[in-house]
């Protein structure tokens, strides 16, 4: 089994048992929750630019504390509540979307998805399995990632990636305390000036870094998949739903569909060679 039918047995481990009880879907499609860390100003404007007629996300907004080990410590007790929240308005999936939370420490990723999926909800994620995903999707097995972390954060990354059966080519970082300050057009800038052609794809990585408007410039410039952390999660979350165009078009991600949920629980999904127009103007 690769690692997306892994990733989709463990999401969808005990989430047959929820029972709607929030708002009526009469007139929609779906509805999505995110686990936002509370510095983070950058999803929900992404999210909300790349969602089609019909559909909503909701936000929990997980504590905040200015020591590293000590946040990652608040949020991770604060995700079941946080998680209970959202399934309390029927969504059709949650995603922690903090990378550096779900890849930084040995079982942090583990913990965040089970507290989510004991919450009742129907579609765990985190960012970090929405880019293993993302990988399988797109058949990428030679990875370069660009962040803005520094080198500890990045090594770490780098593990996560290779320990996974991906080698990370290339690792590239914007090197920022503040990635939110960066302008859409730097990221683009540095991706064209740090691309490695050896690779299959680029992953930008960070919920706090700003892609979307540039992902498929970067794509055609390069002649190569590029996915963010913020739209990998999106994606993870709706890949494998019929849904109306999207105002914008992150990239061709989301021309591929995700591991099956529901009924094919644990089966992967592979692309064969259809062009699914769901997210095309």
């Amino acid at each position: 089994m690769d690692r997306t039918g892994e990733i989709a047995m463990e999401m969808n481990a005990g989430t047959d048992a929820h029972e709607p009880d929030g708002p009526p879907r009469d007139g929609w499609l779906s509805r999505i929750g995110f686990i936002v860390p509370a510095s983070n100003a950058v999803v929900e404007y992404e999210i909300a630019r790349m969602l089609p007629d019909g559909m909503s996300a909701h936000y929990a907004r997980a504590p905040h504390h200015p020591e590293r080990k000590v946040r990652l410590g608040m949020m991770i007790e604060a995700l079941p509540q946080l998680a209970r929240d959202l399934a309390a308005a029927d969504v059709d999936g949650v995603s922690f979307a903090c990378t550096t939370g779900s890849f930084s420490e040995a079982d942090y990723e583990m913990r965040a998805l089970d507290a989510i999926r004991q919450a009742g909800c129907r579609r765990p994620g985190t960012t970090t399995t929405a880019a293993l995903e993302a990988i399988d999707a797109l058949r990428v097995r030679h990875l370069a990632v660009v962040s803005p972390y520094p080198d500890d954060y990045n090594e770490l990354l780098r593990r996560y990636f290779e320990t996974r059966g991906v080698r990370v080519t290339r690792l590239s970082s914007l090197l920022s305390e503040q990635p939110e300050s960066i302008l859409p057009e730097q990221v683009s800038d540095f991706c064209l000036a740090n691309a490695d052609p050896s690779a299959d794809a680029v992953f930008i990585s960070c919920t706090k870094l700003r892609t979307l408007e540039v992902v498929s410039d970067i794509e055609a410039r390069l002649g190569m998949p590029v996915f963010s952390s913020i739209g990998a999660s999106l994606w993870q979350l709706v890949g494998d739903l019929e849904l109306p165009a999207s105002p914008l078009r992150p990239g061709r991600l989301f021309d591929t569909r995700t591991a099956p949920r529901g009924p094919a629980r644990g089966t992967a999904y592979r692309k064969d060679n259809e062009t699914n127009q769901r997210w095309t103007s």
